[in-house]
């Protein structure tokens, strides 16, 4: 049940972000990139993850934002000798809000959080065979984001990113690097 309500919520929300006053709700297009070491209950490896969203600012000062996204990712046990061989593949659905909670001009120290619905489809590892499953997470992460109000473009690393979930389902990303293109400049 839970699973089945997180998508009209998910759409709930983007329809909501949208119908706020544009006056500090600046529209951003944010594509990130990552390496992922993953340990679930049914696989044991590491990959690169990939995402596309979009940012909106939901204060005024724009220290708070909320970002829908869709990423998706390739693992492999490749090089890990003590884990079955296996390949999989994760498509991901999230909702994430980012606070920041330290700002010295351009420069600003993030906090986020969110929660997302993964699914994993795969073959081999623990559990051999193909296999398809669906996870409920919850994610958590700081960030180093550089952000000038005159220029277009904005950047945010994350050191480091964890997600847990069902199924003892836990998922570390190190060094996720975003480039974020802003639609309008602040003023």
């Amino acid at each position: 049940m839970k699973k089945a309500l997180f998508l009209p919520v998910f759409l709930a929300a983007i329809h909501l972000l949208q119908a706020q006053q544009s006056a500090f709700a600046p529209k951003r297009l944010r594509v990130h990139f990552g390496f992922e070491p993953v340990y679930s209950g049914r696989f044991t490896g590491s990959g690169y993850v990939y995402g596309l969203g979009w940012e909106q600012s939901i204060s005024h000062s724009g220290r708070w934002r909320v970002h829908p996204y869709l990423q998706w990712g390739e693992s492999a046990s490749l090089f890990i000798t003590d884990v079955p061989e296996a390949y999989f593949r994760t498509t991901e659905l999230g909702l994430t809000f980012h606070f920041d909670l330290l700002r010295i001009s351009s420069v600003s120290l993030v906090a986020s959080a969110g929660i997302a619905g993964l699914y994993e489809r795969g073959m081999g590892g623990w559990h051999p065979g193909l296999y398809a499953h669906l996870f409920g997470l919850g994610n958590a992460s700081l960030s180093l984001r550089w952000d000038r109000p005159d220029r277009r473009w904005a950047y945010t690393l994350t050191p480091l990113s964890l997600s847990y979930g069902s199924e003892r389902f836990f998922r570390a990303v190190f060094f996720r690097f975003s480039v974020i293109y802003k639609f309008r400049k602040r003023n």
